[in-house]
């Protein structure tokens, strides 16, 4: 055998080695990503396997986001009232709140300012209602829904109701109402018929039908 064929021999052998080298690191990867793909099942699998297995589960007391500057964008934490979610804007003022309290769920919305401007609750036991604010933080209407029906009340700037609207079994009504909250103007429409009634600054009806 010449020098010249032993070298070729040489040079096949080591091809043969670096192709079954590369079908060996092939395989590996494909295994190793079989092996990635079985773990993340086992995370996300609901059920038996997951409660099985106490290390896959995520505990925690608070969630913190935050953008690439680094500034906190939004949290979800247990409180010492309970568990709640913020969300806030890119200067980190905080816009969004949800929660659950003692007393029930709620949303708040809030301006740029920081303002609260709407709240959606369901905490007290006359009912489930949304509150709208104004810039000075002060009630300027609510919608509430109870067993009774569904009411509508709109306020001044001074926080006062001057229109009461509402729906219940007996039919709908509307109520005006002066400066000091007393009742001038009623409208309803009960199964009956439409009725009316005008007050003065007194209380005495002006004007009544039927």
């Amino acid at each position: 055998m010449s020098e010249l064929t032993a070298l070729q021999e040489r040079l096949a052998q080591l091809e043969k080695q670096v192709h079954r080298g590369r079908r060996i690191v092939a395989v590996s990867a494909i295994l190793g990503a079989l092996a990635c793909v079985g773990v993340l099942y086992q995370w996300l699998k609901p059920g038996e396997s997951k409660d099985s297995n106490p290390t896959s589960k995520l505990q925690a007391e608070s969630f913190t986001l935050v953008d690439p500057s680094g500034k906190v964008r939004g949290q979800w934490a247990m409180t010492d009232k309970g568990p709640a979610y913020m969300l806030a804007d890119e200067k980190g003022v905080e816009r969004v709140r949800l929660g659950v309290i003692a007393q029930g769920p709620y949303v708040a919305l809030q301006d740029g300012e920081g303002r609260l401007r709407v709240v959606m609750d369901a905490t007290k036991p006359e009912g489930s209602s949304v509150s709208f604010l104004d810039e000075q933080g002060m009630l300027r209407g609510r919608m509430l829904v109870n067993a009774a029906g569904s009411f509508l009340s709109l306020q001044d700037g001074k926080g006062k109701t001057r229109i009461g609207q509402g729906v219940t079994k007996d039919g709908g009504g509307l109520t005006l109402l002066d400066e000091e909250g007393k009742e001038r103007v009623r409208l309803g429409a009960p199964d009956a018929g439409p009725v009316q009634w005008l007050k003065d600054g007194d209380g005495k009806e002006l004007f009544r039908k039927p």
